[in-house]
């Protein structure tokens, strides 16, 4: 500009700054601002929310206050945009104490919020573990009949999960419905969580049917809540019965799924047969194995009796990334004890090769 001796004006700057803003050049938005200082081009409203929102999208949170510091001293009051973009830099930078010293700020400055303002507030709060501020917050906003919308509630949901809340959880998603706004597959994800924390695994299986008759694509964080949740229930039936279902669906099952169906079989006694055949399908669909599964399919196999799976499953814990607990020892020294029938050979062949077991019964079988 100066080459072609055109005149820089606060509209020329406020262009360049927006233009720093949505490339992500923050430094550079606030290097163009001091250079309008220097050459005492004036900055206005425009060129301030631009600046803020710039801060804002790089996390930049002390930056965006001493902005609105700067915006004082130049005479000028905040308005509910750059004061939102301010609210939402804090929320970035997870200070929700800043975030709620701004919108009472607005309150008393008789700024009206706006629903980002909202939303970005709710979620400060959800960052910092605030989960009863967020409630009230948000209870707060239905009385006075506030419009929000379903980023407010998943952020909502999300501190009701973090603070063990599953109760409001459920009930913000049916109050979702109730103001015709649609949840998503993060609404449902943070609802099946809270309910996972607080082994509601009732409410999570029928959150999963709503979810997919509602046609919200669940991901793996929704198909793992649900998992976990039958298994902790003892319902294997029902763990099984939702495994069956993700087959349907494009998502494929991951360690923390497989992991989940076998436990629901290893604790349902006597379905060790089917955990053992989880563990086998883990291995065609390449999926690797970790301790949990080991584990639970050789607990499955011990209760089921069938002491050369057990064992066999321990032997294959040493060419597997699963290191050996002292549950792997303590159900391969079980499986053994019942082979050999003494304690002595039992913990010579834990150490050994848990495999010599099943060997020697079969060449005592080759003898008959």
């Amino acid at each position: 500009m100066a080459q072609h001796k055109v005149k820089a004006n606060t509209l020329t700057f406020n262009a360049a700054i927006s233009a720093c803003e949505k490339g992500g050049r923050w430094e550079k938005a606030l290097q163009l601002s001091r250079v309008m200082m220097q050459i005492k081009v004036g900055l206005n409203s425009i060129t301030f929310s631009a600046l803020i929102s710039s801060c804002q999208k790089a996390g930049e949170w002390e930056e965006a206050l001493q902005l609105l510091r700067l915006m004082t001293q130049y005479e000028m009051e905040p308005n509910a945009t750059t004061l939102s973009a301010a609210i939402s830099a804090c929320e970035t930078g997870s200070v929700w104490q800043n975030a709620w010293w701004l919108l009472s700020g607005m309150a008393q400055s008789e700024v009206e919020p706006n629903i980002i303002t909202f939303n970005a507030t709710i979620s400060a709060f959800e960052k910092g573990s605030e989960w009863a501020k967020a409630s009230h917050f948000c209870s707060s906003m239905l009385q006075r009949k506030e419009d929000l919308d379903t980023t407010t509630f998943n952020a909502t949901i999300s501190a009701f999960e973090k603070g063990n809340e599953w109760q409001k959880a459920v009930y913000s998603v049916i109050m979702m419905w109730q103001r015709d706004l649609q949840p998503n597959t993060i609404t449902f994800n943070a609802a099946s969580s809270s309910c996972e924390k607080g082994y509601q695994w009732k409410q999570i299986s029928q959150l999963f049917r709503i979810m997919l008759q509602s046609q919200v694509e669940p991901n793996t964080i929704t198909q793992n809540a649900a998992l976990s949740a039958g298994e902790k229930g003892g319902e294997w039936r029902t763990t099984l019965q939702l495994f069956s279902g993700i087959a349907v669906t494009a998502m494929a099952p991951d360690t923390i799924s497989f992991n989940a169906v076998t436990s629901a079989f290893e604790k349902g006694g006597c379905e060790w047969e089917k955990a053992f055949h989880i563990f086998v399908g883990m291995a065609k669909s390449k999926v690797e194995s970790d301790q949990v599964t080991f584990n639970a399919s050789m607990s499955a196999c011990v209760k089921g009796a069938d002491w050369e799976k057990a064992l066999q499953l321990f032997s294959e814990m040493t060419h597997s990334r699963a290191e050996r607990d002292s549950i792997s020892y303590q159900l391969a020294l079980n499986a053994l004890m019942r082979c050999r029938g003494t304690i002595g050979e039992a913990a010579r062949l834990t150490f050994d090769d848990p495999l010599r077991c099943s060997e020697k019964k079969k060449k005592k079988k080759d003898r008959k």
